[in-house]
């Protein structure tokens, strides 16, 4: 079963991303049987709009329930910034853009997504 859970600096630093050189809010995605950190999905503003980033394993990938509880979560504490979110469509997973569409996200450009609460 995967957990989602506030990340605290412990959990943040068993992810794959550096250290955090900003300020953010950010939600983890725990497996409970191994411990293991599985994903992370971060929102940090950015000016006048919020910028979102995400780290997604494999092991993560494979539990759409909770892929998709995680990513609400996040936009949860997007909502109650009031601003828009920013998000990009990562070109080597396949299905990126779609899933974005999926959570809201309308296309500006590109890659290129945004959210509005």
């Amino acid at each position: 079963m995967i957990e989602i859970r506030t990340a605290t600096p412990e959990l943040m630093a068993r992810t794959r991303l550096p250290k955090p050189t900003r300020t953010m809010r950010a939600l983890v995605a725990v497996d409970t049987e191994t411990q293991e950190t599985v994903g992370l999905c971060a929102i940090y503003p950015d000016g006048h709009r919020l910028c979102m980033l995400a780290d997604i394993s494999d092991r993560m990938r494979q539990d759409k329930r909770a892929l998709v509880r995680g990513y609400r979560a996040a936009l949860a504490i997007a909502a109650k910034k009031k601003a828009p979110l920013h998000a990009v469509a990562d070109p080597d997973v396949p299905g990126s853009a779609q899933f974005l569409e999926h959570l809201g996200f309308q296309q500006l450009t590109g890659d290129l997504y945004q959210w509005h609460s």
